[in-house]
Formats: C-alpha cells, sequence, structure tokens
C-alpha cells in the first residue's frame, strides 16, 4: 500500500484538478468497494476514515 499511497501524492503533486476531484472520487470508490463487499455485514455504509488518513504512508485500516 506504501506504493500506491506515494504514486497518488505524486499525482496530486502534479494535478491541482485532481486534487479538486479527490474527495469525491474516494467518496464514490467507496461506494463502488461496498457494493462489492454486499455479503459481508458488518462492512460499514459510509466510509469510516478521514481521506488525510487514509494518504498517510503508515495507516492501515482496521
Amino acid at each position: 500500500m506504501s506504493a500506491q499511497r506515494r504514486k497518488i501524492a505524486r499525482r496530486l503533486e502534479k494535478s491541482s484538478s485532481l486534487k479538486r476531484e479527490l474527495s469525491e472520487m474516494a467518496v464514490e470508490s467507496y461506494g463502488d468497494a461496498m457494493l462489492s463487499a454486499a455479503r459481508e455485514k458488518s462492512f460499514p455504509s459510509e466510509m469510516p476514515w478521514v481521506l488525510a488518513d487514509a494518504l498517510r504512508d503508515d495507516f492501515i485500516p482496521d
């Protein structure tokens, strides 16, 4: 995951328009993931972490 986060950080540095869209993209992606995991009843209906935390290199979701 660290490599992917660094790649995201580099792209965000290069693209101010992507920075503006990131929060919306994160919410949409979480919704897509939630649908994919619909069989698991404990899956939260909303993203359970702050986007800034999820982009940290040391972040590991529970």
